[in-house]
Parts: C-alpha cells; structure tokens; sequence
C-alpha cells in the first residue's frame, strides 16, 4: 500500500507510482526518475499538445478522493463533470497511457482513456478505506493552519 505522502506529493512525471513501485515517498524521491514519454508530451506541456495524461488525472483523481473520504465512483463523476465540456479539446490528441510506466501509447477514444485515469487511481489507492482517510484529513484540516488543497 503507497502512503499518503506519496500519493499526494507524488507525480507520475517523476516518480514510479506503479504498481511494485516504492510505497513511501522518501523511496520514491530516492528513486526518482523522469517519465520516458515525457519527452512527447510537447515543448509547452500537454496542453498545448493536445494531449493529457492518464497517469496524471488518475493521481488527481485519487489524491482527491483520499483527501474527501470518497469512493473513485464520486471523484470520477466530479472529474467527468468538470471535464466534460473540454474534453474534446484538451484531448485532441489523444490521452496518454502506460500499465507499467515502460511501454506508452496514445488512446484515441476518450472514453477508453476515462476508463485508464479510474484504473490508474484505482491502483494508487489499492487498500485504502477511503471513509477513514477522508476522516482523518478533515480532522486535521481543522487544527491546522496548513491547507491541504
């Protein structure tokens, strides 16, 4: 199980967050490499290429579901939600996608990709009870002057 730590500070830009990855943080910074595809992700970033990234959308997915103490099923219709109306465009070209952070291809169809960024959060928070997490942050949002958004 990858900690909390990792998950919300983690990037699948530069940190291996697959699955027999590090499960802390501290590995992961240790460990710490750059994405092998990011090289095509274009010069300005994915969105001025017209391409997103399942990995990162699944992190965000899960990152929010860890902090709210929701199912993926509520932050994946949150995600979609927002999404929606852009996603023809900030997809243009395709959703990027890797089971193993090794071999990567473009997926065309979008609701192909949606299905990837739900499995890649999926994996990020295999064995966490949600219910308790979301517990948790709200508790020490309350006592902290932090914020943890």
């Amino acid at each position: 199980m990858k900690d909390y730590v990792l998950i919300l500070n983690g990037s699948p830009c530069h940190h291996n967050l697959y699955q027999g990855g590090p499960t802390s943080f501290k590995r992961a910074q240790e460990e710490a490499r750059s994405c092998s595809f990011s090289s095509h992700c274009g010069e300005t970033g994915l969105r001025d290429s017209g391409r997103q990234c399942a990995m990162l959308f699944g992190t965000q997915v899960a990152r929010n579901a860890l902090r709210n103490g929701c199912t993926i099923d509520v932050e994946m219709e949150s995600f979609l939600s927002d999404l929606s109306p852009k996603i023809s465009w900030v997809a243009r070209n395709g959703i990027i996608w890797s089971q193993d952070g090794k071999d990567f291809e473009v997926i065309a169809d979008v609701s192909r990709g949606v299905k990837m960024i739900r499995w890649f959060a999926e994996m990020l928070l295999e064995g966490y009870d949600l219910e308790t997490a979301g517990s948790f942050w709200r508790r020490l949002a309350a006592t902290s002057k932090v914020s943890f958004r």
